[in-house]
């Protein structure tokens, strides 16, 4: 994320701001092994944000905490609108 919100409450406001953005998440597991999905933000919640997944991907929809971007097991990044991937 650019910019490194340092609260809860500005990831929160950060990410809804992006609704609709496509984006690029990494997903922390352990030290060796990250998961690399795109889709789009498609909801927000109080405590929670939804990604709805590329179609490549296993599941259809991801939902992260907005403290999973706090401590950096979640990272995402924010794709431009005119690229095609």
């Amino acid at each position: 994320m650019s910019g490194q919100p340092v609260t809860i409450d500005q990831i929160r406001t950060f990410i809804d701001k992006h609704l609709g953005k496509k984006v690029v998440l990494t997903v922390n597991h352990s030290r060796k092994k990250k998961t690399v999905n795109k889709g789009v933000v498609a909801e927000t919640y109080p405590r929670h944000f939804v990604v709805k997944l590329d179609k490549t991907a296993a599941v259809k929809n991801a939902s992260f905490t907005y403290a999973d971007l706090l401590t950096k097991t979640v990272e995402i990044e924010f794709q431009e609108q005119d690229r095609v991937s």
